[in-house]
C-alpha cells in the first residue's frame, strides 16, 4: 500500500542523491502516509530536515509546507507545549509571510492564536503582519467566500 510506496520513494530519493526532492517527498510521506502506520513523533524531525533541505535548495513552497506540517503535527498529534507551539507557529508564519505563502501564513497565525487563546493570553496573532485583521475577521471572510 501507500506506506510501502512511501518507503520506496524515500529510498529511491536517497539512492539517487536527489536531495532537492526531500521537501516534496517528506511532505507527502511523513505528512500524509506514515502518520497512519508510525508514531506521529517520528515524523517531526523529518519535517524539520525537509524544511532545512528546501530552504537551502530553493524549494521555499515545500520547505514552508514541511514547517507547517511540523507545527500541525506537534499540536494535534504530539501534545506540544503551548508556549513552544506559539513560538514555532510565529516562526513559521514569519517565514511564510516573507515568501508570500499566504495560505500557510494564515494557517500558522491561526495556530499561534489557538495557542495564545489556550494559554489565556489576550493578544492578536495577526497584528504583527496586517493591522485590522483578527481571527474573527479571517473566519468571517472565509465564511462569506463559501456562501
Amino acid at each position: 500500500g501507500g506506506h510501502s510506496m512511501g518507503r520506496v520513494a524515500t529510498e529511491m530519493m536517497n539512492k539517487l542523491g536527489a536531495v532537492e526532492m526531500t521537501p516534496r517527498v517528506y511532505a507527502t510521506v511523513y505528512g500524509f502516509i506514515n502518520i497512519w502506520k508510525e508514531p506521529w513523533q517520528a515524523c517531526l524531525s523529518k519535517h524539520l530536515e525537509a524544511y532545512e533541505s528546501g530552504a537551502s535548495s530553493g524549494d521555499i513552497e515545500y520547505a514552508i509546507t514541511n514547517l507547517y506540517q511540523h507545527i500541525n503535527t506537534a499540536a494535534f498529534g504530539c501534545g506540544e507545549n503551548l508556549e513552544r507551539l506559539s513560538q514555532n507557529s510565529q516562526a513559521c508564519a514569519k517565514r511564510a509571510f516573507q515568501h508570500n505563502q499566504m495560505t500557510l501564513w494564515k494557517s500558522s497565525v491561526i495556530h499561534d492564536q489557538f495557542a495564545l487563546d489556550l494559554m489565556g493570553i489576550e493578544k492578536n496573532a495577526f497584528s504583527p503582519y496586517i493591522s485590522g485583521v483578527t481571527e474573527e475577521s479571517c473566519f468571517a471572510r472565509a465564511h462569506d467566500n463559501n456562501e
